[in-house]
């Protein structure tokens, strides 16, 4: 993470529920993935975090799917996943 100084420090936890506008490097389903599976996004925008850049654009971040939720009728499936890291 970027500090305002311009420093570089390797470890900042973001609060539960923020908000990251990121693509997806592949397809997920409620139909073929399973709880545990890898998840690869990349970083459309920059995160900021106090006075500064933590997560850069293009950034990947690395997760793993934590909660399937099968789709029911009248109701779309879901897929909740939990970001480890970003580099």
């Amino acid at each position: 993470a970027y500090g305002e100084d311009n420093s570089y420090n390797n470890f900042v936890t973001l609060p539960e529920g923020s908000f990251l506008r990121a693509t997806m490097q592949r397809e997920l389903s409620t139909a073929t993935n399973k709880i545990g599976d890898e998840v690869r996004m990349m970083a459309t925008t920059p995160t900021f975090a106090g006075n500064g850049i933590v997560i850069p654009e293009k950034s990947i971040y690395i997760g793993e799917i934590i909660q399937i939720n099968q789709p029911i009728e009248g109701i779309n499936g879901a897929l909740k996943v939990q970001i480890n890291k970003s580099g």
